[in-house]
């Protein structure tokens, strides 16, 4: 499993904790909560092999979310070959990151 971490705690969310709340493939809002999956080791290979080689969940820029849609189209393009099916993805590294966060956290890079 990657290895980033997300306490778990009411109120408001930190920012890796919303990280959970964007699909990493298409950059939407997943605003259920029951829709709500953080990536797995197999989408985050196929991410990378079909969106994004340089696609990684412990850099803070990057969401760790998926929606049911990109979930469903990255195995669609797996067993087909056919990365089409796909969204184009976020350019997510030139997307300026605070340097702090509401939990305190400095970061140097970029968010999402």
């Amino acid at each position: 499993m990657p290895s980033y971490d997300i306490p778990s705690q009411k109120g408001a969310r930190n920012h890796n904790e919303s990280r959970r709340f964007v699909c990493g493939p298409c950059g939407k809002k997943i605003t259920l909560s029951k829709d709500m999956r953080v990536l797995k080791e197999k989408q985050i290979s196929q991410i990378k092999q079909f969106k994004n080689p340089d696609y990684d969940v412990n850099n803070p820029v990057y969401p760790i979310g998926i929606c049911n849609t990109c979930r469903n189209k990255l195995n669609k393009a797996e067993k087909t070959g056919d990365s089409s099916v796909l969204p184009a993805m976020l350019n997510y590294e030139d997307i300026l990151l605070p340097k702090t966060t509401i939990s305190g956290t400095d970061y140097t890079g970029h968010t999402c």
